[in-house]
Formats: C-alpha cells, sequence, structure tokens
C-alpha cells in the first residue's frame, strides 16, 4: 500500500472479517465457527463472474525448460485438488500446516482451481490498478504474455 499526499493509491483486502474474540492455539469447532464471520469478499467485489487471484511471474533470462516444468507442475497441482476424491487427502494437508480439525475444514466451501490461463480473468485487476493509479493506464490482458 502507498500513499500521496496522505492518500490511499493502493491496497488489496484479503478478507472482511469481525473478530469476536482473539484465538489462541487450536481452537475447538465451537470457537473457531465464533471467532471470525466473513462478511464480504474481495475478489467478488471486483470481479464477481471470475477471476484470476493468483499469478506466477518469470524473468524472460529464466531458462524456458525450467518455466514449462513449473508451470506442468501447478497446472498437475490444480487438477489434483479440483478432483473430489482428493478432498480428504487435502483437508488432511490443509489441518496439517494451519492447525485447524479436519472436521472444520471438511464443512469449508473449496475453491476450485484454474487448470489454464485466461487472460479475461486478469483484466479486472489491470482495469482496478489503473483507475486507482497504482500502473500509469490501462493495456489489454494479453500483453502480460509478451
Amino acid at each position: 500500500m502507498s500513499s500521496r499526499a496522505g492518500r490511499i493509491c493502493g491496497a488489496r483486502l484479503v478478507w472482511f472479517v469481525v473478530r469476536r474474540r482473539r484465538p489462541r492455539g487450536s481452537l475447538p469447532d465451537a470457537e473457531q465457527r465464533a471467532w471470525a464471520r466473513v462478511v464480504g469478499h474481495h475478489v467478488a467485489s471486483v470481479c464477481p463472474a471470475g477471476c484470476l487471484v493468483t499469478v506466477w511471474a518469470a524473468r524472460r533470462d529464466v531458462d524456458a525448460n525450467l518455466t514449462a516444468r513449473f508451470r506442468n507442475a501447478i497446472q498437475a497441482a490444480a487438477v489434483w485438488a479440483n478432483n473430489p476424491r482428493h478432498r480428504q487427502v487435502s483437508a488432511a494437508i490443509v489441518a496439517k500446516y494451519t492447525g485447524l480439525k479436519q472436521s472444520l475444514i471438511a464443512r469449508v466451501p473449496r475453491t476450485t482451481f484454474a487448470t489454464r490461463l485466461r487472460l479475461r480473468f486478469a483484466q479486472p485487476w489491470i482495469d482496478l490498478m489503473a483507475e486507482f493509479r497504482v500502473i500509469a493506464n490501462t493495456f489489454p490482458a494479453s500483453e502480460l504474455i509478451r
């Protein structure tokens, strides 16, 4: 986030939450439900019909073979994560790294990961950054992959 003349020029909000109490360690299910309430999501405010949220980028001097292998690994991981048969295994992975109970994770709606780049989903972010003067002007998203 930067500021010019005391004005916010750009920000990225992950979630708007209302905290009812401060979490301590691993929380029982009832406390996890009471701790936070989602009141809005930043992506839906920018692009309600679909949006690019995660971006991977490489410099032009990076080995093209390495870049392709990385892209293929990310795509394979997305295909795996989107498979409903892997929900229980992925819930165990999320539980391991977050400390949340698998029973809670099982009730949370899952995201669907893109398995290919669709530039039309990047355009709303480019336009938003131009609107708030994070970048000088908007441009076609196709220019990102030149």
